[in-house]
């Protein structure tokens, strides 16, 4: 009966094979690269405003913590993707294997959720949410719309995500300092010379 519905979630969401061209390159858009922009920006702020490293490395440990279930499920759950069972329509190309759940998905919306549980009622962070939710959204839709992820393997990485997060937040009042100081003393070992010269903050 779920397999029933993940097939026709996934023939309502994958795109026809005459498809408009702009939407298939669109949907490849958000399915390959606007995953590095919330990436970028992570990295920015931690180069550049200190005051974010807090939350930035609650995002890193969640990633960590979903993307690491993610893997442990995968090895216990086989699920072809719909291109090798010869199922809808496929516009990207992907390596066959295991679908279920997707990384990036998992990835994604553990960012998604981080920002969630943890901003303040400033208008700026509730605009960075919810640009990361509808970012999570469209990575989500596309990699179906483009065949290569059944509507299932996205549910489970958001559920897993969500799962992941809030384990976090329920220790970080244990971990939480000294998880910064040891994320940030790596990166003063690293960085020292940018730190150095003003290229970088302390």
């Amino acid at each position: 009966m779920l397999s029933d519905l993940n097939y026709r979630l996934f023939m309502m969401i994958n795109a026809a094979a005459d498809a408009p061209h702009f939407m298939i390159t669109f949907a490849i858009l958000c399915a390959n690269y606007l995953i590095y922009l919330p990436i970028l920006t992570i990295i920015y702020l931690w180069l550049r405003r200190p005051i974010s490293r807090e939350i930035i490395a609650k995002i890193l440990l969640v990633i960590l913590v979903s993307l690491s279930l993610t893997t442990v499920l995968r090895l216990m759950i086989v699920i072809p993707r719909p291109f090798s069972l010869a199922t809808g329509t496929n516009f990207l190309f992907h390596a066959e294997g295991n679908s279920f759940p997707s990384k990036h998905t998992t990835f994604i919306f553990a960012i998604t959720f981080t920002l969630f549980f943890n901003i303040k009622h400033h208008p700026q962070q509730k605009i960075a949410c919810l640009i990361t939710l509808i970012i999570a959204l469209l990575i989500g839709w596309s990699r179906i719309y483009l065949g290569i992820h059944w509507p299932f393997d996205i549910i489970f990485g958001i559920i897993i995500s969500l799962i992941s997060t809030y384990l976090l937040n329920y220790y970080w009042p244990k971990c939480g300092k000294l998880t910064v100081e040891i994320i940030s003393c790596i990166y003063r070992i690293i960085f020292f010379f940018f730190i150095r010269f003003g290229i970088t903050k302390y």
